[in-house]
């Protein structure tokens, strides 16, 4: 039992390992939205291009998001832990807060296309979400340990 929740085998790596598939499989959509885009606006000649400075403040943003949804989900796990019991339901926010921050790089890619950027822009963003979500994997080993004990302190069954 943690957090008042009955956690049977595996069921918590199980959904993390679902979200996680989720999220890294919506990033290729997004690099074909934005490639499908380009490919529809290079038949029009007479669309304006966006100026430079509204493409180089997305991507500035996307730099300093993807360094700060490490910063961010650290922070967040540090209150999950600070619970007593550790609520596994926070711990799963915490991951999923994380990977859609990364998506939403992605999702600035795809909007770089659409005001008018070449769809390579979109093609880094996209490797860069990409990264960053593979950078935080589904329940990672120490995780499981530390929900481990916390459900051996509580008389609970294995996670694993």
């Amino acid at each position: 039992m943690l957090a008042g929740f009955a956690i049977g085998g595996d069921r918590f790596v199980r959904i993390q390992k679902i979200l996680w598939v989720v999220f890294l499989g919506s990033v290729p959509f997004y690099l074909a939205a934005a490639y499908l885009a380009a490919t529809f606006r290079a038949g029009d000649e007479a669309a304006p291009a966006a100026p430079a400075v509204l493409r180089l403040a997305p991507i500035a943003l996307a730099g300093a998001i993807w360094i700060a949804a490490f910063w961010i989900r650290r922070w967040l796990l540090v209150r999950a832990f600070g619970q007593t019991p550790i609520g596994w339901p926070a711990v799963q926010a915490v991951f999923v807060a994380g990977w859609g921050i990364h998506e939403a790089i992605a999702l600035f890619g795809l909007v770089l296309v659409l005001l008018g950027g070449p769809p390579v822009e979109a093609a880094i963003l996209c490797a860069a979400a990409f990264a960053g979500i593979l950078l935080m994997p589904p329940a990672p080993g120490w995780l499981l340990d530390r929900l481990d004990a916390e459900a051996g302190r509580e008389g609970g069954e294995d996670l694993s």
